[in-house]
């Protein structure tokens, strides 16, 4: 009786146990294809750069705003709920280098004396709601791009898997969702 204890080769298979350092190989990992390479870094460049299309004004926004002070307001709107104008206040304010502005806020009241997060031409009641708009459309970017790596990590692994198998068992893999028994056929 063979115990696979022993080193030597009885010739019965032609491989000695010094030989066969994995009996259940796996398959070698390969890169993804040009065309996989394309879709992998494709998908979210371009989807990233449609979200940078609309995210860039608020982004600049951002940078360019600073504080300002209301020194006159009127012309208010309140606003319609869902199916109206949102509310809004033409306003004129200045900046503490003495330079002045005007647009409109979006707010349905703004009085003399306010501070406003403002350009030119354009103003909040506070930093918040561009903050808010930046940081939607970055919880948007970053979901995309870990959507996009999960989705490769899968597909990978599910590759190697299939190759595995076919490798080991010399068969195509059809992965059979019902079917919980052994790969190899027999009951374990």
């Amino acid at each position: 009786m063979r115990t696979g204890d022993d080193d030597t080769n009885d010739g019965r298979d032609g491989v000695g146990l010094k030989e066969r350092r994995n009996p259940l190989p796996e398959a070698p990992r390969t890169w993804p294809s040009a065309q996989q390479w394309l879709v992998i870094l494709g998908t979210p460049a371009v989807l990233l750069g449609v979200l940078w299309l609309f995210a860039e004004s608020h982004v600049q926004e951002l940078r360019d705003g600073r504080t300002a002070t209301v020194i006159g307001a009127g012309g208010c709107h309140e606003g319609g709920g869902h199916a109206g104008p949102p509310p809004s206040c033409h306003a004129t304010w200045q900046f503490p280098d003495g330079h002045i502005s005007s647009g409109t806020v979006p707010s349905s009241s703004v009085v003399r004396g306010d501070t406003v997060f403002a350009g030119e031409g354009w103003a909040y009641p506070s930093a918040a709601p561009v903050w808010q708009l930046v940081g939607i459309f970055s919880f948007i970017a970053t979901s995309v791009l870990v959507v996009n790596v999960a989705i490769w990590v899968v597909e990978f692994r599910q590759d190697r898997q299939r190759r595995t198998y076919e490798l080991r068992y010399g068969n195509e893999y059809l992965p059979d969702p019902g079917n919980t028994s052994d790969p190899s056929g027999s009951a374990a």
